[in-house]
């Protein structure tokens, strides 16, 4: 349930070790596989029946299964399709069709980084509001200002808490404009042509830009 490492143990967050989990890569996996297929359906590739009963099973994440068919294939994400594929039987059946594991994994990718930067601008705005409190608290408290290890002229407490707040503004604007402009891959299929969608939708209204 959590991603663990000596770094993650001490210094991660429990919000964000959840997101690196085990089970929330699985579960972001599978809502890539459901997303493709309300797609589908869309097209009237896939029935609702199959929908609904993926729909179902898309948080049924089973561990102990998927590692017992990765002993088996060596492959994790085509072990964790397989354990969604048993829970539906109607619909396991249309799971990950015309995809190609990057499709999954590097979306899925994606979706988790998005998720962690959210919470790190999350908690960075909190500070940065902490910061703007104290600074309009102390702005003409004055202290004795350093440098080079010894006192120098006076300055106040706001103006050198301001300093550190702007380098976190900084920061904070950075990985504003990284979560903003971090888009997926999109759905193209082996090799990247999207061919596989082309043939599918040949009847159809619906082109594979659509279904991206």
């Amino acid at each position: 349930m959590t991603y663990q490492s000596p770094f993650s143990t001490r210094y991660g967050s429990p919000e964000m070790r959840a997101i690196w989990s085990e089970v929330a890569k699985r579960r972001t996996w599978r809502s890539v596989w459901f997303a493709v297929a309300e797609a589908q359906a869309n097209a009237d590739l896939v029935s609702p029946e199959q929908i609904k009963e993926i729909r179902a099973k898309v948080d049924a994440i089973d561990l102990a299964r998927a590692c017992e068919i990765e002993a088996e294939i060596g492959h994790d994400l085509m072990a964790e399709l397989r354990t969604f594929a048993e829970q539906c039987p109607s619909g396991g059946a249309i799971l990950h069709w015309g995809l190609t594991s990057a499709d999954v994994q590097d979306n899925a990718d994606v979706m988790r980084q998005k998720a962690a930067l959210a919470l790190v601008l999350d908690n960075l705005r909190t500070l940065l509001l902490a910061f703007a409190e104290r600074i309009e608290e102390t702005h003409d408290l004055p202290i004795m200002g350093f440098t080079h290890l010894q006192p120098a002229e006076p300055t106040t407490l706001g103006y050198r808490l301001s300093v550190y707040a702007q380098d976190l503004l900084e920061g904070f604007e950075t990985l504003l404009s990284l979560h903003r402009r971090l888009r997926g891959k999109g759905i193209r299929g082996p090799v990247g042509t999207s061919g596989p969608f082309v043939d599918m939708l040949a009847d159809s209204d619906i082109t594979p830009e659509m279904i991206e």
